[in-house]
């Protein structure tokens, strides 16, 4: 697969020249929207950051997607690492797929799929979707990148920052703004969005407004935040542990991914839950 060819639908990203993963959703893209760029790749596609070296999508959940994925993997010589079979039935349970390929100057690259991600509800999720097909570019939108970053990694609550302070409105910054002093600014300038602090902020109501006190109040929140993804993921975690063992006794990373997956499959049944949280 070229990585490097340039294509014009509306949702694809171009840009390819020195960024294998966009080009990655582009090829995948070609025809129809199947995977929705994300998390750190997110990142850079905003310019929050210069690069990643990693590649992480959002997967419309159905067996054509998850083909069409595959085979543009199989043209990179991609194999499988840990993780759930790219398979509608564990995706549909939040499992995610890994792989792993050499990119054309030797670089590593990886890739990493979830159709059902973290703390984005089912409409939220159709409506990204249906924005993308419908023309917007096949990334993830700020308000919903923000959502994937709450995470249990601190390193993420500044990127998580510096989205909220693009957002167009102040009721979306203030719902999701972190920096005590941009609270603070939005509260003193328009009196009535404190009304809507139990909507928008729940965790600043009642917290005096002056930057020492929010900052104290953001910071709980985001232990609060951090605590929930920090259990979700050791729920997966155990969840995981037989299917670890079985994986590596398939040792998937030494078959064609054709084969490989099939493998994969086969012994997943029964061994990693189709169902979880």
């Amino acid at each position: 697969m070229d990585l490097t060819r340039s294509v014009g639908k509306p949702w694809h990203l171009g840009h390819h020249d020195a960024n294998p993963y966009f080009a990655f959703t582009d090829a995948c893209n070609s025809e129809q929207p199947v995977t929705i760029l994300a998390s750190d790749q997110a990142y850079v596609w905003y310019k929050l950051t210069l690069a990643s070296k990693d590649g992480d999508w959002i997967i419309d959940n159905d067996r054509a997607s998850c083909a069409t994925v595959l085979q543009h993997l199989a043209e990179l010589v991609a194999t499988y690492r840990l993780g759930a079979p790219l398979d509608p039935r564990w995706l549909a349970a939040g499992w995610s797929s890994h792989f792993e390929a050499t990119g054309t100057d030797g670089e590593g690259l990886r890739f990493d799929f979830v159709a059902k991600p973290p703390r984005i509800d089912a409409s939220a999720l159709q409506r990204m979707w249906h924005d993308v097909q419908t023309g917007s570019p096949a990334v993830v939108n700020p308000v919903l990148l923000i959502r994937l970053k709450q995470t249990m990694r601190l390193k993420d609550y500044p990127f998580i920052g510096a989205l909220a302070l693009r957002l167009d409105d102040a009721e979306s910054q203030l719902r999701w703004s972190i920096d005590p002093e941009h609270v603070v600014s939005l509260l003193t300038r328009d009196a009535a969005l404190a009304a809507r602090l139990p909507t928008l902020a729940p965790a600043l109501v009642g917290v005096p407004v002056d930057a020492d006190h929010l900052a104290v109040a953001i910071d709980a929140e985001i232990r609060r935040v951090r605590r929930i993804d920090e259990a979700r993921i050791e729920a997966y975690a155990a969840a995981m542990m037989p299917w670890s063992r079985r994986f590596r006794e398939v040792d998937a990373a030494h078959l064609p991914l054709t084969q490989a997956h099939a493998r994969l499959q086969s012994a997943a049944e029964g061994v990693l839950p189709e169902q979880l949280l």
